[in-house]
């Protein structure tokens, strides 16, 4: 009878995924024999002669006096030698059934993507144990002081209300049970029971452990489950505890975890042209946004110092761009992937907006099976003050952060030069010129200088894959980019773990208005990066790049032809080195 009563309401749960229908249906099942009754089509004592329904039994009184009989005469022949010899067994059942809970709190925010209070779930659970041994342990505390867990979500509970009706009932059942249970069918329980334990199980156990549940955590689960076997239980836990221990510091002793450092935008500032004004503006409203260097591991142990730091930064007062840079990130857990959703949820109800850049492959991976969704940065839309809230995700750290300054100058009418303002300002020949004005125009004595510092460029356009100089060549040129981007790859020395061969790091995307090349020049050092042009696939909108060209025979000219053209290019240089320089050194000073 389980079995076919299992069978209906598993395959009704799959067909029909309505927790107000399975709700009907065990509904129906249970008024099936009264209804039989009723009708008499089918006697109730017959049924329970049958073995269809429960056998009803004789009670001399109340369940609260028949429940403070057994407490009266049992408690003086309580053998307290035999409680004392099974106490580690209970501390040790119970602090299996703690974390079972808090596994199943977890495994709830991730399927709800709602956020849990744990210490008013926790709390619950114990007022809700005190209260089921008051009433003489009948039925599962956990299930029904919370909503917030597997098996009330899947009934369809969503707020405090349904666990709380759910409570009362269940109260109000501890004084009709005598005559109800004789009326109920005996698959009903059973069917009800083992299709909560297989929901359960493929959405806890299957659905959440085989996604991020490490190799080492299972075969520590098997060791023990071996142990409880073949010795005790205790014998079991304790084993567990030490091989967890074991790998814990294996895995994680030595590693940085949770945040490195973390600045504004008056410290940290992206590697791209922008006039004086611009970083004047900079210098006032960095504070806007936030920069967050991620290090090591985010797991259940780092996650809470991570999602603090990053929970204060959406204060009343807090920056409007919250940038969590995640290059040196390596690894999180299921729980820190949860976290992430969560704080990402908490920018969008602040109207807040959290920009998650440099996200290692495996980082990726776990996010995907987690399901979080984050939107790409838009490139134009919070130009004009249309970017919603929430989280965003931009692969490069320099274009992340010059995006989010670009959209805290937008609102003051400085922005980025672009593709599309070459048309607006007449011509192309107007457009370089806009550019180097850009860069070197608040160090020129007289405007008439930009039309000979036009003159000392070539202009050269750069078809998609194409390489501008390797890393460890000499130094001859230097380029500023019109349109279009370039790559600036840092070379790797060693071939990270797992893989065969080692890959360039992508460390500088220089876009329109943007030199670079230009350090290797003034100082007579070869080429530190290897600078190339993205293929099709990589760039993000343009078809090709186009550039102008400083050879370095005509930058060494221009100190004696037109030394304040010279003065001009050198000072811009020098300023953008010193934004640079800036962000390395607080970076390293946090290492």
């Amino acid at each position: 009878m389980c079995t076919a009563g299992l069978v209906v309401v598993c395959t009704g749960d799959e067909a029909i995924h309505s927790p107000v229908a399975i709700a009907v249906v065990l509904l129906v099942v249970g008024m099936s024999p009264t209804v039989l009754d009723a009708l008499r089509l089918w006697a109730l004592t017959d049924m329970q002669e049958r073995g269809w329904v429960f056998q009803g039994g004789t009670s001399p009184g109340t369940w609260y006096v028949e429940l403070v009989d057994v407490y009266s005469s049992t408690f003086f022949r309580i053998h307290w030698l035999v409680i004392l010899e099974l106490m580690p067994t209970v501390l040790g059942i119970a602090a299996s059934a703690s974390l079972l809970m808090l596994m199943d709190l977890k495994a709830v925010e991730l399927l709800t993507e709602r956020e849990f209070s744990l210490d008013k779930e926790l709390r619950s659970i114990g007022l809700s144990n005190l209260l089921s041994a008051l009433c003489g342990g009948g039925w599962p505390c956990y299930i029904l002081c919370s909503q917030k867990n597997v098996t009330c979500h899947r009934l369809g509970g969503r707020t405090a209300f349904v666990g709380c009706c759910l409570l009362l009932g269940i109260l109000g059942c501890l004084f009709v049970v005598s005559s109800i249970v004789p009326r109920l069918p005996r698959a009903l329980p059973g069917s009800l029971f083992m299709w909560l334990s297989l929901v359960f199980v493929k959405e806890t156990i299957v659905d959440i452990c085989s996604k991020y549940t490490h190799i080492s955590d299972v075969f520590i689960v098997a060791i023990m489950a071996l142990v409880v076997k073949f010795y005790s239980f205790n014998d079991g836990l304790s084993v567990g505890t030490l091989l967890a221990m074991g790998m814990f510091t294996i895995r994680y002793s030595g590693s940085q975890a949770g945040v490195r450092t973390a600045g504004d935008a008056r410290f940290y500032r992206s590697i791209c042209t922008r006039e004086g004004s611009e970083h004047d503006a900079l210098e006032k409203l960095g504070h806007l946004i936030a920069v967050v260097h991620v290090d090591g591991f985010l797991m259940f142990a780092s996650t809470p110092a991570f999602t603090d730091a990053v929970r204060e930064l959406m204060g009343p007062e807090g920056p409007d761009w919250i940038l969590l840079n995640c290059q040196n990130l390596q690894g999180l857990d299921y729980s820190a992937a949860l976290e992430l959703a969560t704080l990402g949820r908490k920018a969008k109800e602040c109207q807040r907006r959290i920009v998650v850049t440099e996200l290692p492959s495996g980082v990726r991976d776990v996010l995907a099976k987690a399901k979080v969704e984050m939107a790409a940065l838009p490139r134009t839309s919070f130009m004009d003050g249309n970017c919603d809230y929430g989280l965003f995700y931009q692969p490069h750290y320099q274009r992340a952060l010059q995006r989010c300054e670009d959209g805290v100058l937008a609102p003051l009418g400085l922005r980025m030069p672009g593709k599309s303002q070459a048309a607006l300002l007449g011509s192309e020949e107007v457009f370089m010129k806009d550019l180097l004005k850009r860069y070197i125009g608040d160090f020129l004595p007289e405007a008439a200088s930009l039309d000979r510092a036009l003159k000392v460029f070539s202009k050269r356009t750069l078809e998609p894959g194409s390489v501008l100089w390797h890393a460890g060549e000499e130094c001859t040129f230097c380029v500023c980019v019109t349109e279009g981007v370039l790559h600036a790859m840092q070379p790797a020395s060693k071939a990270p773990p797992g893989a065969k061969h080692a890959k360039d790091r992508l460390c500088c995307i220089a876009g329109p208005g943007d030199f670079i090349g230009f350090m290797a020049m003034i100082n007579h050092f070869p080429y530190e990066h290897t600078v190339l042009v993205p293929c099709e696939s990589d760039a993000e909108d343009d078809d090709f790049t186009i550039v102008l060209v400083l050879e370095k025979s005509k930058y060494n000219e221009l100190f004696t032809s037109d030394p304040p053209l010279a003065q001009a290019l050198s000072r811009g240089f020098l300023r953008q080195i010193s934004y640079e320089w800036r962000e390395l050194s607080r970076l390293g000073g946090a290492a």
